[in-house]
């Protein structure tokens, strides 16, 4: 389980709390929600359900030989990826993503492969995989493509996590 608090929204001068609960096992999510739905804390309502998937909503994304990795740890370098990578076939690029003005990582990285079967393999082999002291398990799917990528950012915007809970906290 990773929990992660978000921060405090304002609106119309109400402030709402909110977060995300990312959990290894998607029993697990479905148990929390069914738990804590409607419960109260410090007074206020707390609404928890299934995050939404903004990426995954209505946009297809084709097998290809490039990987979108999400979840990999802040310190977390090219190197360190290429060694969990390479075992499942020749990477022609990798890049992790930065912070344009701290230069710190993302927790992001693309990986290009030779190959379809490649990429594929690693999908298999390393999506949700928990890597050694690290407690979120790794996202690992074919990267969008650019008309893709357009089609999702167009539709509507909201607070989103993958494969986790979101929960908000009114104060009453």
């Amino acid at each position: 389980v990773n929990a992660e608090y978000m921060g405090v929204l304002c609106k119309a001068g109400k402030e709402k709390a909110f977060g995300f609960v990312q959990f290894t096992e998607p029993y697990m999510a479905l148990e929390a929600v069914a738990g804590t739905n409607g419960s109260f804390v410090e007074g206020g309502k707390l609404t928890v359900k299934m995050a939404d998937r903004d990426k995954d909503k209505g946009v297809v994304t084709e097998p290809s030989h490039n990987l979108y990795i999400g979840n990999l740890p802040l310190t977390y370098e090219e190197h360190d990826v290429q060694k969990i990578f390479e075992q499942y076939g020749n990477i022609i690029s990798l890049v992790i993503l930065k912070d344009t003005k701290s230069q710190a990582s993302r927790g992001v990285g693309l990986v290009q492969y030779d190959s379809v079967q490649s990429a594929s393999v690693a999908i298999r082999m390393l999506h949700g995989f928990v890597l050694p002291g690290y407690s979120r398990p790794l996202e690992v799917k074919y990267a969008e493509s650019a008309s893709n990528r357009f089609v999702r950012k167009n539709r509507e915007m909201g607070l989103r996590s993958p494969q986790g809970v979101r929960f908000s906290h009114t104060p009453s």
